[in-house]
């Protein structure tokens, strides 16, 4: 609060911190956000809004934080123009798997916008077995949910503005592809057999796979944007 109430010109896009991931017991897992050194912790980090939104693509991970976490303008979410509530919303598309990381790049959008990252931990976020992110078909929807945030960027010219940071995107995206077939691959596909509709998607994120295993970005964006089973 103290930082949006110096924010007198409403530069910033939000504010927000790292964050403790603790375990069903409340023990320290590990720490989430951007890794800071040992005596910085009191420190606020100042980034451009592209900054941020740019190191969460490049290592595919939610560096900004989840809805607990992040202080907005509640005046931000809304089209000035419509009215419209852009909560869950990117570049005008709506997400319902991610709820949090297109909010935030919307708000990102905002012009000349910066945003405070408080170095210390503020929030606890809390991973436990019977957690819907331990859902394995979430995941499998969350996967596909990334790779069109990037496609969209791409193509509007929005946080990224050439192939070599596509690129370089995909990539990442591939090495959590991969990572997250090795540790549940097997569960994974039992899942899918028992579920035949889902084998189109299954087919779909193989070429995708493939595309970005052979940086075809031009393919892979294409691949991205087609419709899944679960969309309307």
């Amino acid at each position: 609060m103290k930082i949006f109430e110096k924010d007198t010109d409403k530069r910033a896009a939000f504010v927000t911190s790292n964050r403790l991931v603790i375990d069903d017991h409340g023990n320290e897992i590990s720490r989430a956000g951007i890794i800071f050194e040992s005596g910085h912790e009191n420190d606020t980090a100042v980034f451009t809004s592209e900054e941020l939104v740019q190191m969460c693509f490049k290592t595919r991970e939610n560096i900004i934080g989840e809805p607990s976490v992040v202080m907005f303008r509640k005046e931000d979410l809304f089209d000035p123009a419509t009215g419209e509530n852009k909560l869950s919303s990117y570049l005008g598309k709506f997400y319902p798997l991610h709820t949090d990381l297109p909010t935030w790049l919307e708000l990102c959008r905002k012009e000349d916008s910066f945003v405070p990252f408080i170095m210390e931990p503020l929030t606890l976020y809390r991973r436990h077995s019977q957690q819907n992110t331990s859902d394995i078909m979430l995941f499998f929807g969350l996967i596909f949910e990334w790779t069109e945030l990037l496609a969209q960027s791409f193509l509007h010219d929005t946080f990224i503005h050439d192939t070599n940071m596509l690129g370089d995107c995909c990539s990442q995206w591939l090495k959590y592809v991969k990572s997250f077939f090795e540790n549940s691959g097997d569960e994974l596909l039992k899942k899918l057999n028992q579920l035949s509709k889902q084998s189109a998607d299954l087919d779909l994120l193989m070429q995708m796979i493939d595309a970005a295993e052979k940086q075809d970005t031009s393919k892979f964006m294409q691949l991205s944007l087609k419709k899944k089973t679960w969309e309307k």
